[in-house]
């Protein structure tokens, strides 16, 4: 097989050659899907929540991971952790919507109070960045947000 090059807008123009091209099999078309799988996003998300383990409050210790198991195979909440298409930082998920939920977290004392600054530190390995001012934005979609404080309900103690 020849050289594999992807095609961008600016060729289509010439979409008569690309036909007679495929006709002739000089060129195969190959549709490929850049985007992150669902799975791969909820491992990502798991793995990065891991990073503040340190500073779940004593009495959720034994239950965080099933907190986040559970919001993260609700779908809307799922939905909202999917990176966007027009994500250029992160592209394995959305940061800034699971550092909101993390905050919402923090406001029902899932984790120990610490500044954010702090926290970013350790999600981050740096202090400062444009993630830390959403942990106390909350969740915009009421439905979501409605979603999200049920499930805390069911482990808060």
């Amino acid at each position: 097989m020849g050289k594999i090059r992807k095609v961008v807008r600016e060729d289509l123009k010439h979409m008569d050659w690309f036909l007679t091209a495929i006709d002739e099999g000089r060129v195969r078309i190959e549709i490929t899907d850049d985007s992150v799988s669902r799975h791969a996003v909820i491992n990502n998300v798991r793995a990065y929540v891991a990073r503040i383990e340190g500073i779940v409050a004593k009495k959720y210790r034994d239950s965080i991971k099933c907190l986040w198991d559970r919001l993260l195979e609700t779908d809307k909440v799922a939905d909202m952790m999917m990176p966007s298409a027009r994500a250029r930082k992160c592209r394995e998920f959305d940061k800034y919507n699971v550092v909101r939920v993390i905050g919402v977290l923090m406001e029902h004392g899932f984790y120990d109070y610490r500044n954010q600054q702090d926290i970013m530190e350790m999600l981050e390995g740096n202090r400062e960045n444009s993630y830390r001012s959403y942990l106390g934005k909350g969740i915009d979609d009421a439905k979501i947000r409605r979603d999200i404080r049920a499930i805390l309900e069911e482990f808060e103690i």
